[in-house]
């Protein structure tokens, strides 16, 4: 039982750190192929179209276990690809620029679709089930420590003072935040079954008045 917990409690940890990772390498390979000269209206398109193409057999296949699909919905995402790719055809009129050239603009749309759509839905879907909304946004800012290491070590970027203390100033920021409002849903009141409301703290000289009237009323 105490084995099943902690694998319970360490694979969501696993997972997100795996897909923060993830993500940051889809953005250093963008990078790197836009570098050679892809176009990033080329990427979009052909990345979600690839990632569109691996996520639909999981929708037939799970067709029973998820609410059915409309004419109205399809048609809805018909026209917003098509929109998408008019949009970025218009952007990008330069027929080669179409055209993969280079080896590392086919790797860059391979893992940006397998790793940017796939695995990060999956896992983040999953991730809200097993442990809530604010157990996945937790873990946004350690992309900022990722994407810095490996910009410095696979692009050779300058690691510069201002960026550090940003990144620092926007993490703890962020952390101060959540912790709030976990503090903030911790001690807020709860409804009781017969309506009236009750609180998990005891009423003191720092309760406030509306939780001390809902304690002595179910006193």
């Amino acid at each position: 039982m105490g084995l099943t917990t902690w694998i319970s409690d360490i694979l969501p940890f696993v997972a997100m750190i795996a897909v923060e990772c993830t993500d940051v390498g889809a953005s250093t390979l963008s990078k790197a192929a836009l570098a050679k000269g892809m176009s990033q209206y080329v990427s979009v398109v052909y990345y979600n179209a690839l990632g569109t193409l691996i996520l639909l057999p999981y929708f037939i296949l799970r067709r029973k276990q998820r609410p059915p699909l409309t004419c109205s919905l399809l048609l809805k995402f018909f026209l917003l690809a098509l929109n998408g790719a008019i949009f970025s055809l218009i952007l990008e009129r330069d027929p080669k620029a179409w055209i993969l050239d280079h080896r590392i603009e086919t790797i860059t749309i391979v893992y940006t679709a397998v790793f940017g759509s796939l695995f990060r839905i999956s896992i983040h879907t999953w991730c809200l089930h097993k442990k809530g909304p604010v157990y996945v946004a937790m873990f946004k800012p350690l992309g900022i420590v990722v994407a810095v290491i490996l910009s410095v070590t696979f692009l050779g970027d300058t690691l510069h003072l201002g960026s550090v203390i940003g990144s620092v100033i926007i993490t703890v920021g962020f952390y101060s935040v959540m912790w709030g409002q976990i503090k903030e849903k911790a001690t807020a009141p709860v409804a009781a079954v017969d309506g009236t409301c009750c609180s998990s703290s005891s009423s003191g000289p720092k309760t406030p008045l509306l939780e001390q009237y809902c304690d002595n009323e179910k006193v």
